[in-house]
This record gives structure tokens, C-alpha cells and sequence, in this order.
């Protein structure tokens, strides 16, 4: 693609005598083994001195010669090159190569440069050396070097490879004496056309002896008849149009090595997928097909879209009227368009044979195709228990989906992968109609309290599997209704999170990630911290495990009551290498239950049975009950922010009745594949735990019940403060266990704030002060006094800001009475903050965080 030439690499070359240039890079080996390299050639016909040379950091020392034709090889480990490829080396060089590609230089004596290499990962770069275990290699040191095409990827000349093993210190192993035309990048234009719309498709091709022609060959896909590259007719099925070089038939300016193909809008028709292919030969008789042969997708794709069509459906069809839901309103969700196979997809989603096969299939995003990915059902025991069923999605090397947050951002680094959740409460049917909030709301206030955790994105999903977009009655066609994208807690996670580099691990899998370089076995590192200590080991602890996320972890399963949490289960892990094993939640689908089920905990909770860790413990339980679920008013406080914040997404538009949970509820409530039909908003409506028998009743039978449901369910919002665990009353339910696990007669009295600075609260002039201290224990225990601030709004575009989230924090203050003077950089005029204050004790006991002091600042 054009925006790839920006990977090109550019040359500044030696005089002919001595002709160095960067011939192989080894970036990525595989396992992450430290076997980085880069090596040099002289294309030259005389000796090069190399004294005083350097390659990024390293310098070359006295006496570095390097003869005509001969190879010199750099090394991050020396040693473990020569051993794994009995070459000699030198080095050590500082630091790693970018498995994403970065710039490297070479430079003489006199620090000027000889050759600057940017290279890169995926096409127009070969694919099979960013990990797979090949190197990158140039064809010739004759080539243009600044053209990314005139590089394979070891092993893989125009042809699979037969060995992708890297050649350092010999001839490269696509070495070419005549090579093939190369490619700089590849553009179709739109990018996602609609019917009738003529596509132009450009490639940048160059070759020293000229090339001789170009050709595209063209694959289409109707809609219903999906073909698979494992297919025999993938081969067999492309129809040739020559491209021109000539400034006409769609080419701009003849001789530009711009070479054009303008494909005939008949062409373009509505839900139609178009691979496509180019074969440029030279006028040798070298010949190159782009994609190159390494790549794992061997061709390029676009999908043409009118956009969605209106959706009609009735809530219960038949007794109901229907409702129409208007192509604008379809687009108010980011769509993911799944074209496969129909048999795949049917087997896949409801046949227990199928359980976890991965199938080929294409996804559409935003306009961009990512052809040949693998798609399977998820799930452990619940699989299969909905009807509607959760998908996961794995894509191919270097063709990684480069996604947007629930904000609309585009993340730092793109997915690998990612689990798509079906919002059906598979094993809690009278949460049917929660369109997400139960996952989505559990995994935001785990992220809010300082818990690594995954975001969640609602989508529109359509699948094509049949010729037409609409099918015979509201349960059939493309539109297949709400999902939920969930992140997996993967590398990606960790860069696009700004989380340090460290193992991810799931208790029921194993490793998800595992850093660079790292030298140890992931699993016996995992098995070591899992065994733990028995008895009072504190700094045992401290030392190996991130308490403060421990701890919200912990105190957010009781809120949001995550009853199907157990040890072993349904949870990850992920080591920061600073600050220990922090848990990751993981399968929150059986969420806001006021019963009992599975343990509720996971192994290491064992820590909050030494009694220092356990008043910590407390101390955190409160300050999430003060500061997230304590507000009883109707709107909830923060938690109720929260719940408005996922609900704005789902009901997008002024008229209620149009949202994506009733679109959901129409699409699935009573489809033939439904195993429960009808239990969308039962109310009211009962299920049964492990704990005994509950139920539910809704204040409106539909989304905005649910939305109130789990506000009350989170908040104390039960008349008559009779909170116990197990005892089937939502009402209050996640607030009463705060309440209870936070319960400590000992702790100080909770102070009050009042604000003491000039009228209208100015930014640059904010004052308050704090109530005297007051402990059960006698007022000589006070050990300090501790003051927040945190910023609460609700923009139109962005993450909302919550209190949980502290602006400013300060210091433990040990002497009582210190009144608040706020820095004047730190609120700004026409935001809303809360300020709060809260007393220690000679214990370490926290008080509750007083009520706030909430004001716009001026």
C-alpha cells in the first residue's frame, strides 16, 4: 500500500572501490532466542577498512577489514549466533531490533553515512522474517536498495520455501542475478467502493533492465458462495486485465513506473468480495506475483458495500408492530462484516463437533479486508448453551487488525486477535437483554480501580453466507445484531494499556504472551508464584505480588458479584516485571447475582489471611465504597454515570424505542436457534445458583430496567439495611458486600471537608480544610491526614472521568489540621471536581473518605 512506501529503504553509497551495504537483517527470531544480527557485504572490488566504522551504537575496532565479496557478520549475543550458526561475529550489539521494523544505520570513519535501512514488517517488506524464523535478505547488492521489493524473506525466492534458515556470513539464499520487477507499494482506490463504482488499482513497480509488462488478476466472490484458499477453485478461478504504464486507460502520467488498472464499475456489485493478485515481469523474462510467497494472505482484497439496509423487525412478531431500524442507525455502531462459508458458520456456532475448530473466513472493517482469517466459536461450558453464541477471531502474520477503542481512538499497536461475546448471558438467562452491560460494566470498574483489564467495544455484527442481504424472515439475512468486542489479554493489550512488558497467563491455557528475550520457562515461573507460601509470609507477598491490584480486584468481584470466579478459572494473570502478579478478569458473563455460585475467589486470596494485608484490604474495600457505589440517589453517583456512559452507545438516538438492545431482542428473542426463547425482560423472572433459587424484578421490562437494576444492584439502595451474603435480594446486593467486608469498629471517625477559599472557587485559588480527627481509639492514635481530588465529567467525545480516578493525590500528612492549599496548575476553569479528605491511625487504619466537596472551577 502507498502509505507502506514510508518503509522504504534509502541508500547513500560507498565509492564503487569498496561498496559495503547492508545484505541480511535477523529481527525477530522466533521464540524470542538472542540471535539478532545484521550482516555486511563488500559488493565492492577492493578491500573496505571498517576501523572507526559504526552500526547504530557499536563501533568497528582497529584492524576491521572486510575484502572484496567477503561477509562480516554483527551480533546482539555473539556467542549464540556462532553457536546456532557456526559463524564468527561481532558485538555484542546494544539493545534489540524491532520486530516491527525500525531504522538502522551504517556509518564510516568520519560519521558519515553509508547506508540507512528502514525496514519493515508486511508487505510491501517480506512477512516470513518478522518471526517466522527466515531473515530478511536483500536480492542483490546491485538492486535499488531503496525500493522495500528488493528484499525476500530467507528461503522464499519466488517460490515457498523449501528451508527459511537465515545465511549469515555466506551468500544470501534469494540471491539473484537478474532480478524481479520490485514493488514499492500496491493501492486500490476507494478503498471500499459501492456498486457501480470503477476501482483504480496502482502498484509502483521499477526493475533496472525495465519492466516488460503487468498484470492483475482478478478473484470475485459473490455473496453465499464464499471460497476458501484451501479450495481447489482459489487457483483456478482469476480472470487477467493488463495494466499500463502509458497515461491511458485509467494511468495518470505515462513512464511514472505508476503502473494502473481501472476496473469497469459493472464490475462492483453490492456485498461483493474482489481478491486480487499482480504478476510484473522484466524484459529478461524475471517475473515476481505480488503478494510475495511468504505471505500468509497471497492476495489483496477489497469488499464493496452500499452500506447496511434498513432493518425491520417486530419485538414479538406477530403480536407486536414491527420497528423499522433506518440505515442511519445501523451505522451508529462500528460493523463487523464476517463473509465465510455457510456450512463453516453453522457448524461452527451450533455443532459440538465444531468446538473450537478454527475456519477460514474474511473479516471487514472499516473498509479495510483481512482475507483468510480464522474465525472459531468460544467458550468453555457454555458454548453452545445460548444459541446465540460468543466467535473468536485470529489473524494472519503482519496483517493484524488495526483497531479503534470504545472512544473511537485507534489503539498504538493492532490485534492478533480478539474475542467477540454475544451479550446472551449464556448460563444467566434473566440477564437476557443486558446488551453487554454486564460484561462491559464489570470490566470499565475493574479498570477504574486500578485493575489491568480488558476494553470492551459494542459492534454491529453481520455475517454473509447467503446471496441475499435479507432473508426470509426477521432471524435470517446479514444482520446478526449486538456483539461485544473483548480485548485479549495479549502483548498488544499490554503496549496499547502503556503496561510494561511481562507475562500474561491464564490458569486454564498457559502463556498468552511471553516478553521479549525472556530467558525463563513461563509456565514453571507461573507454577512457583501459584504454589505460594503458607502462613504469615508478608514480604513474600509484597515481593511477588502487585497487592494494591490484588486488592481492587478482589473488592470489584464483590461489588459487581462475579459468582462464577473460582481458582483455576476464569481469570488471568500478568506479571509486571516492577511490581508482581496482578490478576486480569476474564469471562464476566455471569455478573449481578445476589447469590452464591462458584468459590467468588481465586487462589491467592489466601494473602487476606495475614492480618497486616487484610486491614489493607479494608482500607481499599472502603474507598471504593466511598469514592464508586456509596451515592443512594436515584441516578446511582458514579456507578450510575458509568452504567449511562456504556447505555449512550446503545441508545444512540432521541427515540428510545430504537436502540441496539431492542434491535437485539427482535433479531434473537424467539429465533429458531435460540434455546431460550422469550427470556429477553421476563419480568419477573427467576434462576437458580449453586446458592438456592433468586429473583428478579425489573422496573421497566426493558433496557432501561436493566440499566436502574444494576445501579441498585451496585449502590445502597435497599430500605432496610439487612445486607447478607447469599441472600437473594438484588436490591443493594455488590454495595451490601463492600459493606460487610469493609466492617472495622476500630477505624477513625470519618472527617468532613468544608472549602475556605474566595467565593466562585477559583482555579488559582482553591482552599479547604478538614474536620478534627476523631479515632475509637483515642484522639493521641492520629498517624496522618491524606487529601484527593478528582475530576467528574461526561465529555461528548472521550473516556468519561470518574472520582475513582484521582487527579491529584497528596502526600500522608502526619500532622492534623493542615488545611488543602491546591496548586494552581491543578484544576482547570469550567471543569468539575470533588474534593475529599480522609485520618489515619497509629494502626494504619483508614477512615472512609468524607463526603465531597464537589464545584466548577473559575
Amino acid at each position: 500500500m502507498k502509505c507502506l512506501a514510508l518503509l522504504a529503504l534509502t541508500l547513500a553509497t560507498a565509492s564503487a572501490a569498496e561498496h559495503v551495504v547492508i545484505n541480511e537483517i535477523y529481527f525477530a527470531p522466533p521464540d524470542k532466542k538472542p540471535l539478532e544480527f545484521v550482516e555486511l557485504l563488500n559488493a565492492g572490488d577492493a578491500p573496505a577498512d571498517l576501523a572507526g566504522w559504526t552500526f547504530e551504537k557499536f563501533v568497528f575496532p582497529p584492524g576491521t577489514t572486510l575484502a572484496p565479496g567477503g561477509f562480516l557478520v554483527l551480533a546482539q549475543d555473539p556467542a549464540a549466533v556462532e553457536k546456532e550458526f557456526k559463524v564468527k561475529a561481532l558485538g555484542p550489539l546494544l539493545g534489540k531490533f524491532s520486530s516491527r521494523g525500525e531504522t538502522l544505520t551504517l556509518s564510516d570513519a568520519a560519521k558519515k553515512p553509508v547506508e540507512i535501512v528502514k525496514y519493515g514488517a508486511g508487505f510491501p517488506w517480506p512477512t516470513a522474517s518478522a518471526g517466522l524464523g527466515s531473515s530478511l535478505e536483500r536480492i542483490s547488492a546491485l538492486a535499488d536498495g531503496s525500493v522495500a521489493g528488493h528484499w525476500r524473506a530467507s528461503g522464499y525466492a519466488e517460490k515457498p520455501a523449501t528451508s527459511k534458515r537465515p545465511t549469515p556470513g555466506a551468500a544470501n539464499s534469494v540471491a539473484a542475478t537478474s532480478a524481479p520487477p520490485a514493488c514499492a507499494w500496491v493501492i486500490h482506490t476507494p478503498q471500499q467502493p459501492a456498486a457501480g463504482q470503477a476501482v483504480s488499482i496502482t502498484a509502483a513497480l521499477t526493475d533496472r533492465e525495465g519492466v516488460a509488462s503487468a498484470t492483475l488478476q482478478v478473484q470475485l466472490v459473490e455473496p453465499g458462495a464464499y471460497l476458501r484458499k484451501s479450495d481447489e477453485d482459489y487457483e483456478k478461478r482469476w480472470q487477467d486485465f493488463p495494466m499500463h504504464d502509458d497515461g491511458l486507460l485509467g494511468d495518470v502520467k505515462a513512464g511514472d513506473n505508476i503502473w494502473t488498472v481501472l476496473l469497469p464499475p459493472e464490475l462492483q456489485q453490492n456485498r461483493r468480495l474482489i481478491r486480487y493478485r499482480i504478476v510484473a515481469t522484466d524484459k529478461t523474462g524475471a517475473s515476481v506475483r505480488l503478494p510475495y510467497a511468504d505471505d500468509p494472505c497471497p492476495n489483496f482484497a477489497y469488499y464493496v458495500w452500499n452500506g447496511p439496509s434498513a432493518y425491520t423487525a417486530a419485538v414479538l412478531p406477530g403480536k407486536t408492530p414491527p420497528i423499522t431500524f433506518s440505515a442511519d442507525f445501523l451505522r451508529t455502531r462500528p460493523t463487523f462484516t464476517v463473509l465465510a462459508n455457510d456450512h463453516d458458520v453453522r457448524h461452527s456456532q451450533w455443532d459440538g463437533g465444531y468446538n473450537h475448530k478454527r475456519l477460514l473466513g474474511t473479516l471487514v472493517y472499516e473498509g479495510r479486508v483481512f482475507d483468510h482469517l480464522e474465525f472459531n466459536n468460544r467458550g468453555s461450558g457454555s458454548t453452545y448453551v445460548a444459541g446465540k453464541n460468543k466467535w473468536g477471531f485470529h489473524f494472519l502474520h503482519t496483517h493484524e487488525l488495526p483497531m479503534r477503542d470504545p472512544w473511537g481512538r485507534l489503539y498504538k499497536r493492532s490485534w492478533n486477535s480478539f474475542a467477540l461475546n454475544a451479550c446472551a448471558s449464556p448460563w444467566v438467562q434473566i440477564n437476557r437483554g443486558m446488551a453487554g452491560l454486564d460484561e462491559a460494566i464489570s470490566f470499565r470498574s475493574y479498570q477504574l480501580a486500578g485493575v489491568p483489564a480488558s476494553d470492551t467495544i459494542p459492534v454491529a455484527l453481520r455475517v454473509i453466507t447467503s446471496k441475499e442481504e435479507q432473508g426470509a424472515t426477521q432471524f435470517d439475512g446479514d444482520l446478526w445484531g449486538l456483539y461485544l468486542v473483548v480485548e485479549d489479554p495479549d502483548g498488544a493489550w499490554l503496549k496499547n494499556h502503556a503496561l510494561p512488558d511481562g507475562i500474561t497467563f491464564k490458569p486454564e491455557d498457559g502463556p498468552k504472551h511471553i516478553p521479549s528475550g525472556f530467558g525463563k520457562d513461563a509456565r514453571a515461573v507461573w507454577d512457583e508464584f501459584n504454589a505460594g507460601p503458607k502462613g504469615d509470609k508478608t514480604e513474600w507477598w509484597r515481593t511477588h505480588m502487585d497487592l494494591p491490584s490484588y486488592y481492587s480486584f478482589h473488592v470489584i468481584n464483590a461489588l459487581v458479584s462475579n459468582v462464577d470466579i473460582r481458582p483455576g478459572a476464569n481469570h488471568a494473570f500478568y506479571q509486571s516485571p516492577a511490581r508482581g502478579w496482578a490478576p486480569v478478569p476474564w469471562d464476566v458473563d455471569m455478573m449481578f447475582i445476589p447469590r452464591t455460585h462458584q468459590a467468588g475467589f481465586i487462589d491467592q486470596a489466601r494473602c487476606l489471611e495475614i492480618p497486616a494485608l487484610s486491614l489493607e484490604y479494608k482500607n481499599r474495600v472502603r474507598e471504593i465504597m466511598d469514592l464508586f457505589a456509596s451515592d443512594p440517589s436515584p441516578n446511582g453517583g458514579q456507578i450510575g454515570q458509568l452504567v449511562a456512559e456504556y447505555a449512550h452507545w446503545i441508545v444512540p438516538t432521541k427515540a428510545p424505542a430504537v436502540n441496539w438492545a431492542t434491535l437485539d431482542q427482535a433479531r434473537w428473542n424467539d429465533s429458531p436457534r435460540t434455546n431460550d426463547k422469550g427470556a429477553f425482560y421476563r419480568n419477573p423472572a427467576s434462576q437458580n445458583m449453586q446458592g438456592g433459587d433468586f429473583k428478579r424484578t425489573l422496573a421497566t421490562a426493558d433496557f432501561a430496567g436493566f440499566c436502574k437494576y444494576i445501579t441498585d444492584f451496585c449502590t445502597d439502595s435497599r430500605s432496610e439495611k439487612n445486607y447478607a451474603l447469599n441472600d437473594a435480594n438484588p436490591a443493594g446486593y455488590g454495595y451490601g458486600r463492600l459493606l460487610r467486608e469493609s466492617e472495622d469498629p476500630a477505624i477513625p471517625a470519618t472527617p468532613s471537608v468544608r472549602y475556605t477559599g474566595p467565593a466562585g472557587f477559583p482555579a488559582a485559588a482553591l482552599a479547604f480544610a478538614a474536620s478534627p480527627f476523631s479515632d475509637p481509639q483515642g484522639t493521641p492514635t492520629f498517624a496522618a491526614l491524606q487529601w484527593r481530588i478528582a475530576e467528574v465529567a461526561t465529555p461528548a467525545t472521550g473516556p468519561w472521568l470518574y472520582e475513582l480516578q484521582p487527579l491529584w493525590l497528596s502526600a500522608e500528612l502526619p500532622t492534623q489540621g493542615i488545611d488543602l492549599r491546591l496548586p494552581p496548575a491543578v484544576c482547570t476553569p469550567g471543569h468539575t471536581y470533588r474534593v475529599r479528605a480522609r485520618m489515619k491511625d497509629q494502626t494504619a487504619r483508614w477512615s472512609h473518605w468524607s463526603a465531597p466537596v464537589q464545584f466548577l472551577a473559575k
